[in-house]
């Protein structure tokens, strides 16, 4: 584990989660026969990415938050800076694991309609996790940062 660097865990674990948002997340086959099928205008088959989830967007704009301060350098804020990043990944991977749970709850079969959980919806919870699994080390591996001047002088 010493010869992977915290940070590309988060660049690739998020980057791949990113990518899979625009995947599909959800699968949708009609089990009607083919004459109704046609007859509706519409195939048989759908899917819906992550961008059609209002937990989907707001992941991926976590996930981007996060990604981008990797490459913040704030004098005396290295500690604050990760500490707010971890918290970003893991509010994203705790929105991709409901709406991982939530899809996985709807998924049905019956005589009109196939509901399953589609290959973007697995590769983002992946992707997530070692993100967020890449922001705590990162974490804990940032030294604190030194107090504050403060504000006024002391009375004397």
């Amino acid at each position: 584990m010493k010869n992977i660097h915290p940070l590309h865990l988060i660049v690739g674990g998020l980057g791949l989660a990113i990518i899979s948002v625009f995947l599909p997340w959800v699968s949708y086959t009609s089990k009607l026969p083919a004459e109704l099928v046609a007859l509706a205008g519409t195939s048989g088959s759908h899917s819906a990415s992550g961008t059609r989830s209002n937990l989907g967007i707001l992941a991926l704009l976590l996930m981007a938050g996060v990604i981008a301060s990797c490459f913040i350098k704030v004098p005396g804020k290295a500690k604050l800076i990760s500490t707010s990043a971890l918290a970003a990944a893991g509010l994203a991977a705790l929105l991709i694991l409901i709406e991982f749970i939530r899809t996985l709850s709807d998924s049905t079969s019956n005589e009109l309609v196939s509901i399953s959980v589609g290959i973007g919806l697995y590769l983002c919870v992946l992707g997530a996790a070692a993100g967020t699994f890449g922001s705590f080390l990162r974490w804990r591996n940032t030294p604190a940062d030194p107090p504050a001047a403060p504000l006024l002088p002391p009375h004397q």
